[in-house]
């Protein structure tokens, strides 16, 4: 029976996404294995891009969340695609309200009512992996983040069948961006299920909270300690606006859009370069701005430690492409397993040129 679930699921995903792979490969060759590029007009691109999005919101979870990794991949999308992938956190359908309660009832072996004095049944975001609902627990308000039922399972058989899709798919079409598709793939594999445990999750964000405790202008929300499980966080409730939906409190004059966007770059650079564990899931959903001006940074699922071997050679990176210094931005890309083993010096050194 699993196998054949495996097998079904395999056909869902082909179904839904072979003839937009097959759209893409005629991009180059109008007859697939010959035959000169097939001429697309900006509006083709858009309405495709607006199809991959629709597609991965109705395989479900998994797909979703690989599409919002790939958003952040300008190597791999240009747009309209990175524009259209970056909506996907909109794209997922809440759970029923029934499945939060139910879930809420098993981890702490006591219904909603007895734990919170209000809860919203009405989600206030629907992620591709939990949804979170707004309440009330001793006084506080509180945001309660739910895992879907089921959502483990649905992912390890999507995994299983992307990996075997793309395997077969490489030996069809030798293509950089299929070979990116593959590595995207496995870092997703790799780092999903941390975010499908809720309790390392909470254990991230006190982690952040102690390392911002006291840096103005930047604000992480608190955890309450004594509820977290497996499959709920509960967190401090922190109002704020997305960073991609500020466009009425800037036409108000309320905030200078370069202001913010040199806060961003700044605690990025902070987490990357200074502290070391880097929040690796900084789609605009996760980033808000709050009424007097903080940054709000959420969701701790998706958190990598860079050790200071590799920020020294980020930086190291970084201050050769300031001094346009080729050969030192190639041997960063080496040193930081930006290159595929086995690639000729001589290729990256004419990139490294060219982006210089």
């Amino acid at each position: 029976a699993g196998t054949r679930g495996q097998t079904m699921r395999t056909l869902t995903i082909l179904r839904e996404l072979l003839p937009l792979t097959l759209s893409l490969v005629r991009d180059q060759r109008r007859f697939l294995y010959f035959g000169g590029p097939v001429t697309r007009s900006p509006a083709f691109h858009t309405r495709r891009a607006d199809r991959m999005v629709a597609a991965l919101g109705r395989l479900g979870p998994t797909f979703v969340k690989m599409g919002q990794v790939f958003a952040g991949r300008n190597d791999l999308l240009t747009e309209p695609y990175a524009r259209a992938f970056a909506t996907l956190t909109d794209r997922v359908p809440p759970i029923a309200f029934g499945e939060v309660e139910r879930v809420i009832l098993e981890s702490y072996g006591r219904p909603y009512t007895e734990l919170f004095e209000f809860f919203d049944p009405q989600p206030i975001a629907a992620a591709s992996l939990g949804q979170v609902h707004r309440a009330r627990y001793q006084g506080k308000e509180v945001a309660v983040k739910v895992l879907r039922p089921g959502v483990a399972e649905l992912v390890d058989q999507d995994i299983v069948s992307a990996r075997r899709i793309l395997r077969v798919a490489t030996r069809w079409f030798d293509h950089p961006h299929l070979r990116g598709l593959r590595t995207a793939v496995e870092e997703c594999a790799l780092r999903i299920h941390e975010e499908m445990d809720f309790r390392l999750e909470g254990a991230n964000a006190m982690e952040f909270g102690r390392r911002f405790a006291g840096i103005r202008g930047i604000r992480i929300p608190g955890v309450i300690e004594e509820m977290i499980r497996e499959q709920v966080l509960v967190l401090e409730y922190c109002e704020g606006d997305r960073v991609d939906q500020l466009h009425d409190r800037i036409a108000r004059g309320e905030i200078q859009p370069d202001t913010v966007v040199r806060r961003v770059l700044e605690l990025y650079i902070r987490m990357m370069l200074m502290d070391g564990l880097f929040h690796a899931d900084p789609h605009p959903g996760n980033v808000l701005l709050a009424p007097d001006g903080a940054l709000v940074l959420v969701d701790f699922g998706m958190v990598v430690k860079v050790s200071r071997a590799r920020r020294r050679q980020i930086l190291d990176t970084a201050l050769a492409s300031i001094r346009r210094d080729p050969e030192g931005v190639v041997d960063g890309f080496f040193a930081l397993g930006m290159v595929e083993p086995g690639t000729e010096r001589a290729r990256i050194r004419a990139l490294a040129d060219a982006m210089l």
